[in-house]
């Protein structure tokens, strides 16, 4: 089987305890998109907060993705374009702030 592209979760998953990817899965990682296959590193953290993983993984030079919010956002790391978005106006962050700042 041929695989043209592989995703994962990172917390709980990629990363280990201490929040870090290991050694053998930096190398296995890099080989793999050496080879051709597309990386994605999914997260609901935010898309600051994974481009230093991406970093050490060589997913800019390798054309990789990041899915970041849960979701809500996807970059190509290529070409560091967000190639989909989706995610509250102000005025949704308002109306929630205002409403959990209520409920104390």
């Amino acid at each position: 089987m041929e695989y043209k592209l592989i995703a994962t979760d990172m917390d709980g998953t990629l990363l280990n305890d201490s929040h870090q990817v290991t050694e053998k899965n930096i190398e296995a990682i890099r080989k793999v998109q050496e080879k051709g296959v597309k990386f994605v590193l999914a997260s609901g953290r935010p898309t600051f907060a994974m481009h230093k993983f991406a970093e050490i993984l060589n997913m800019k030079e390798n054309g990789g993705y990041l899915i970041s919010f849960n979701g809500g956002q996807i970059v190509d790391l290529a070409t560091n374009e967000t190639i989909f978005h989706q995610g509250f106006d102000q005025k949704d962050i308002e109306l929630l702030y205002n409403e959990a700042m209520e409920m104390g």
